[in-house]
């Protein structure tokens, strides 16, 4: 799956972001904040300069228990990203 294209729990401290996005990401609650460190590792790890809308349904998928990779899991948004990865390949 691509949450395991990073080993271990990204960090804010490792996410090069602009001054005023960093701003806004203290805005955020926990399982957001870590939604977004997840979908900057994927992003990268796919070699991606941006975190895009695929990287951030992937990070919210990282949040295993959160309510929201809860709903992306039941209608099986994963299989979905995986198909749209493919064909970009």
């Amino acid at each position: 799956m691509y949450t395991e294209l990073y080993v271990g729990k990204p960090q804010m401290e490792d996410m090069d972001m602009p001054e005023d996005f960093a701003e806004f990401i203290t805005h955020l609650t926990d399982n957001a904040r870590a939604s977004v460190q997840h979908a900057d590792a994927i992003a990268r790890g796919y070699g991606s300069s941006y975190i895009g809308t695929e990287h951030l349904l992937l990070g919210l998928l990282a949040q295993g228990s959160s309510a929201g990779a809860k709903v992306l899991a039941d209608v099986d948004v994963s299989r979905h990203l995986e198909s749209h990865h493919a064909r970009l390949r």
